[in-house]
C-alpha cells in the first residue's frame, strides 16, 4: 500500500522519527477502504407492488463467504422521512444472489429513496448505492 510520509523541519529530529513511525505502522494496520475480492457483489433492488416498496440488499459471492454487513436506508418522502439501519451477520451460499436484508415502505416511497449496502469479510469490503 502506497503511503506519504511527512518529513518535520529538521531530518533526524525526535519528531521526523515519531512521525516517520506512526505513518508506518497506521499504513500497515489500516486495510483498503474499497478491498474486493473477486467474485464478490452487491446490488440494491426496489419492488413496487401491493401497494408496498420493498428494498432488498443483495450480495453474491462466486464461492461461499462469510461475514458482516450494514443496510443503510433513508426515505423523504410526502408522507414523511426517516432512516432504518440494519447489520448483522452474513452467510453466502455461492454462486448465487441472495438477500442479507430487506426494508418494506409505503408505495409512495419511490423515488424518494437512498439506500447504501456494505459487506465486510475477512479478506476484504464491497458497498454498493442505491439510485
Amino acid at each position: 500500500m502506497p503511503c506519504a510520509l511527512f518529513q518535520a523541519r529538521r531530518p533526524g529530529s525526535f519528531l521526523s522519527s515519531l512521525l516517520t513511525a506512526g505513518v508506518l505502522i497506521l499504513s500497515s494496520a489500516t486495510p483498503p477502504a474499497s478491498a474486493a475480492s473477486p467474485g464478490v457483489s452487491c446490488r440494491i433492488r426496489s419492488t413496487p407492488g401491493d401497494g408496498l416498496l420493498t428494498v432488498q440488499a443483495v450480495a453474491h459471492s462466486d464461492t461461499p463467504l462469510r461475514g458482516r454487513y450494514v443496510f443503510l436506508l433513508d426515505k423523504d418522502s410526502e408522507a414523511g422521512s426517516s432512516r432504518n439501519v440494519q447489520s448483522g451477520q452474513f452467510a453466502l451460499s455461492g454462486g448465487q444472489d441472495d438477500v442479507v436484508s430487506a426494508v418494506s415502505l409505503e408505495k409512495s416511497a419511490e423515488g424518494h429513496v437512498k439506500a447504501e449496502l456494505t459487506l465486510d469479510w475477512t479478506q476484504g469490503r464491497t458497498s454498493c448505492r442505491f439510485p
